[in-house]
Parts: C-alpha cells; structure tokens; sequence
C-alpha cells in the first residue's frame, strides 16, 4: 500500500442546510396613531393657503391630516404629495414620515432605499424616532450600511431601544457594552437559541434534510438562491444559527453571495460559538489551514476540533486524530489514539478516516497488522470513490491479501482508481492489460492507462512505453521516443531503464552509438543494484583491454549478481573460479555455482555440469547425473550435448558386450 498521510481532511465538511422561509418579525418601529375619521370637509383654509404658499410647517401639517383623516378624507398619496413637499425644504417630521410611507408602500411604491435615505436625513435633523428606525433597517439588512459612516451612531440608538438585531451587530463591530459572539464571559443575548435543546431540535431536523436541500440548492435559478440567501442574513443577523451556517456556505462557495473566506469564517464562527459541531469543525479547518484567518493557527484548530469532537460530530473526529497522528499544536504523536479517533469517525462512514484505518491496520500504526480489516476498510472507503483506497483494494486483490485473489475484481478497482487520478493505479491497470490479467488482454485501450501513469511521471511506466518503442510493440518504432522514455525513467532512478539505456548507447540502432554514456548508464544501473547490469559491468572489467581491465573487481560484481540469483552471472562466476580468473582456482565453488544456474535452467551451465559429473573435477564422478543434466541442455537446443549422450551410451553399450560403431 502506498504510504498515507493520516491528516486532516482539507476540505470543509459540506452539509448543505435548507434555506427555510423564515419568519419575518415586524419592525420595532413606532407607528403613529391615526385618529377617528372625522366627518368629510375641507382643510383649515389658513392651512391650505400656506401649505401652498411654500410653507413647510403647514405643509407637513396638510400630508399629517391627510394621512390620519384628521379634517380630511384619508388619502394616502396626497399625504405624501404634501410630505415630500415639506421633506424637500429640510422639515424633520415630513422627511420621517415619507419615509414612513416609503417602508410601507403607503400612498407611494415601497422602496427601502429611498426610505433610509429620508430617515437618514431626519434623523441628522433631530428626529429621535427616524434614528430608531434607520438603525432597525441597518440591522435587518434592510439596505446596506457599508457606505454611511454613521451607521454604528444609528445602529447604536436603535440599540439602546432594545432592538436585538441592532445590539447583535453592533457586538459582532466589538463596540464595548453589547454582548459579542467572541466573549466568553458575556451573557448570550436574546440572539442567541432560546435553549439548547430547542438548538439541538433544530439542528437535528436540518441535517436530516441536507440531501433533499442540496438539490433543492443545485437546482435554483440564481435569482432564488439569492432571494433565499437574502432571507437567511437577515435571520442570521437575529442569531439564528442554522441561517449563520447558510450564509457562512454561500460566502464560502460564492453561493448567490460573492467568495469572501473572511466572511465564511465569521459565520461559521458565530453558529459555532452557539454550539453547532459541524461549524465547530469547520472553524478548526479554517484555523487549520489559514483560511479567512491571517495564518494558519493548530492550536485554535486544535481547541474546536475537540469542541465539535466530543459532541460526535464525525469529520472532526478524523481531523482530530489526524493531529494526533502528525503530533500538531505541540501534542504528542498517538498512532493509538489516532486509530481509535479514524475508527469512531469511519463508522460513521467518513471516507478519510476509513481509509486512514485502513492504513493503519496495513501499516502496524498503532493497531496490530489485519490485513483482512485493512482490506475491509479499503474496500468500504473505495465504495466511496476514494481513489488511493481503491488502488490499495485492487491491490489486496491481485495479491490476495485479506481478501480471495481475483485479478477481474483487480482489474475492476484499478480502473476506477486510475480514472480518480491514481498514478500507481494507472500503471498497475497498464500492466493487466499487457500481461493479460483479469481477461483484459483484448481491450482496445490497454495502453491507455499506461501511457497515463507514464505522463504522470510513474518510473515503470515510462520505461515499459520506451522498452514498447524501443521493440516497435503495439507502437510504431521510435528510437527518439524510447530514448525519451526511457531518460525520465532513468533520472528518476529506476535501474532498468538505465541498463537499457546502456544497451540502446552500446548498439547504436536506434540512438546515436555513443560507448561513454553506454558505460556510465552500466556502472550507475550495475550501482543501483540491478543483477543484468552488475553483470555486463563485470565482464566489460574482466575483458577489458588496457587499464580498466580488472578481473578481480570483476568477481565482486559477477558475486553481487549471482547472490541475487541472476543465474548468467552465477554461470560466469563459476567459470572464473573454474579458470582462476581474478580469484583462486577452485573447481569445488565453480560447480556450487554452476549447479545454481543450471537448476534456473541456463542451458550453458546444465551443460558445464554435465561435464564436472563427467569428469569428476569439483563433484564425486557420476556418469548416469552427467547425461541427466547434458540431456536438459539438449532440450534446450544445445546439439553437443546431445551429442555427448549419444556417445556415452554407445560406449556402455560397448562395454557390456554390444557391437562397436
């Protein structure tokens, strides 16, 4: 199994909440009285007359009759006739009374904007209840306050009334002496959830219902995403936490609201601070990694994992062990606490801490090795579509481990892996489709996935697509590509690409003959350990003319190759000691390395054994082994010892009495 870093999900838990058509509570404005009606006559004359002379004390008088029937017949739109009138030449009452008409659509079209902007002007003239009221819109986000610089002096009057939204906000602005979501020595205010269990109610019957709103999100017009988006700030600024954690979603993901991480976090934060375990958890990922946060904070990520943590809250359980597995925020590394954290989260089906368990149980980290539960956990976190977990299930598979070998449930795995962007998986599918695992070895697009794995730089895939040019094998044949290939395999380590590449220099048929880098690709394959190479290098030090010549270094190569059994290595092993050749002639050793290399099946050496048991000369004499062995290498296309046979057999027959050849 590939190693895992068993850490934090980096990604915020998504569980989309339901906008719900929340309650809209009327305004804590103070309505005027309107008296009885009285019986219908015309306006005070003197009224009237100066109303229309321009005077805006008998003009404000003339709309205040109109719109309480005071003398008049109530008429709202001649009300505002005379209120504007007023309101333009600066009076107070009659710009906080067309405002009024404004906020309520009475007498004229209701517009919020034009009504703030005439409470902002009679409020700047003294009016104590229009101060009230544009503080109340501020507060309800009934227009926005970003470009009044007096907005906290409003919101601030409206507060002192008692209005919640108003004392809410100006806590979240730190103004000192209203409760603030970021003190923990305040009293909640009346924002915050009436109990914790009508909070736990709440919160229950939402989760429950993230399936269905998700789609219900996905599937709105950007026009209803917004509407609902606006209905959920106007509730999350009266504390209500389900809506603070819809707004914290929209900010997030640019959800009907522009992308703004700061704002998410601040949303996140205030659900959270009212006990909401997946906005706890969120706010610790937020800390985590430095998202809408000046830099990354563990020991704040750490303090609200543990919060969401200890009431359950899954996602948080696995970044928790996370940090215990990593030994963040100053703890100490607990690969068993780790473990049990990713088992109570994975049973709850995160896929993260499923595969981390997996990992675990794979690994020895903090658990005993099961490769059976390792094997389980694969295979329940690639039913998710993890693609590491389902390479490892592919794995565990063709090898058999924890689970039945089966190369079409393999081949099965891989594919989904390699299709999730799983290098190694890729690769591992390639190899099927070659070798012709798991009934694959007629799919047209068996080199599909190999050349994937080879452009996301995984060794033996590259040097498998160079060795196909190379060979003109299901690819036309291309020296510059197989060279290609063949290099970045190379540069990245894999020996056999640099024996290869040795071979490719030394020939000189597909790439410019070049015996410099053929030796210096040799000697660094022969280094990495590979049995071909240290072999080859080994002759070129035993047959070498002129200095380099060096059979002695020769054998410590042709021995580093034969104890790793390549056997024409241990074939040329023994023949140096049989000839003493760069070590002392032993005819003993020579045929203990001839019979290593003979019993692999190398027809030169079955017959050098056939010989020693012929003669004698390192093994007890025995003529009835020495044709068994010389009989092999006949098999094996060798004529002469065959030949040899033959001979051996006529000659018993002359001895016991047959007629001579």
């Amino acid at each position: 199994c590939p190693t895992a870093t068993i850490g934090p999900s980096s990604h915020l838990t998504s569980r989309r909440l339901p906008v719900p058509t929340l309650p809209m509570p009327r305004k804590g404005k103070r309505r005027k009285k309107r008296g009885k009606r009285r019986p219908r006559r015309g306006p005070d004359p003197k009224t009237l007359f100066l109303a229309r002379q321009g005077v805006p004390e008998a003009q404000f008088r003339l709309g205040t009759m109109y719109l309480t029937g005071d003398g008049v017949p109530y008429d709202a739109e001649e009300s505002v006739k005379w209120m504007r009138a007023a309101a333009e030449q600066g009076d107070p009452g009659a710009q906080s009374s067309l405002a009024d008409a404004y906020y309520e659509g009475a007498g004229v079209g209701l517009d919020l904007e034009q009504a703030a902007r005439w409470y902002r002007a009679a409020a700047n003239g003294g009016d104590e209840d229009a101060s009230v009221m544009l503080g109340m819109m501020y507060a309800d986000c009934d227009v926005d306050m970003d470009d009044d610089p007096d907005a906290e002096r409003w919101l601030r009057v409206a507060a002192d009334t008692g209005h919640d939204p108003a004392r809410y906000l100006l806590g979240e602005l730190g103004v000192a002496g209203y409760p603030t979501i970021d003190d923990d020595d305040e009293t909640p205010g009346s924002y915050r959830a009436a109990s914790e269990q009508d909070a736990e109610l709440a919160r229950a019957e939402t989760h429950a219902a993230a399936p269905e709103v998700m789609a219900t999100m996905l599937g709105a017009t950007p026009e209803e995403v917004r509407a609902m988006i606006d209905r959920a700030r106007q509730a999350a600024w009266r504390g209500d936490p389900v809506a603070q954690y819809i707004v914290a979603m929209a900010y997030h993901e640019g959800l009907g609201l522009p992308k703004d991480d700061a704002e998410a976090f601040r949303w996140f934060r205030a659900a959270a601070r009212q006990g909401d375990p997946v906005c706890q958890n969120n706010v610790g990922l937020m800390y985590h990694y430095g998202e809408g946060v000046a830099e990354p904070d563990p020991v704040e990520a750490l303090k609200w994992y543990r919060m969401a943590a200890s009431r359950g809250q899954p996602a948080a359980l696995h970044n928790l062990a996370g940090m215990y597995g990593q030994g963040e925020a100053g703890l100490e590394v607990d690969l068993a606490k780790a473990a049990r954290l990713n088992r109570a989260s994975a049973e709850q089906g995160v896929v993260g801490a499923q595969y981390n368990l997996a990992v675990a149980y794979s690994k020895g980290a903090g658990l005993e090795v099961d490769r059976a539960e390792a094997a389980r956990w694969f295979r329940a976190a690639a039913d998710q579509g993890h693609p590491d977990a389902q390479n490892n299930i592919a794995i565990a598979y063709a090898d058999g481990e924890g689970v039945d070998q089966d190369d079409v449930e393999a081949a099965k795995w891989f594919r989904a892996a390699a299709a999730g962007g799983a290098s190694g998986a890729a690769y591992n599918l390639g190899v099927m489709y070659v070798e012709g695992e798991g009934d694959l070895e007629d799919d047209p697009d068996r080199l599909k996935w190999l050349r994937a794995a080879a452009d996301g730089g995984y060794p033996p895939a590259q040097y498998d697509l160079g060795c196909r040019y190379a060979d003109g094998y299901e690819v036309e044949l291309d020296g510059a590509e197989a060279e290609k290939w063949m290099l970045l395999a190379a540069d990245q380590g894999l020996a056999e690409a640099m024996y290869a590449l040795s071979r490719l220099y030394a020939e000189g048929e597909l790439a410019r003959r070049d015996g410099a880098k053929a030796l210096d690709f040799l000697c660094r394959a022969a280094e990495e350990g590979w049995p071909p190479a240290q072999n080859d290098y080994a002759l070129w030090l035993a047959e070498g003319k002129g200095p380099d010549r060096d059979p002695a270094e020769a054998m410590k190569w042709f021995l580093a190759a034969a104890m790793a059994g390549y056997s024409h290595a241990q074939n040329n092993l023994a023949f140096s000691y049989f000839k003493g050749r760069g070590v002392e002639q032993d005819s003993r050793e020579a045929a203990h390395w001839y019979l290593m290399a003979a019993e692999q099946g190398l027809a030169s050496a079955q017959m050098a054994v056939g010989l020693v048991y012929l003669t004698g000369d390192g093994l007890k004499k025995d003529e009835s082994e020495a044709k068994r062995w010389f009989r092999m290498a006949g098999e094996q296309g060798v004529p002469e010892a065959l030949e040899i046979v033959e001979m051996l057999e006529e000659m018993e027959g002359g001895e016991g009495g047959a007629p001579a050849p």
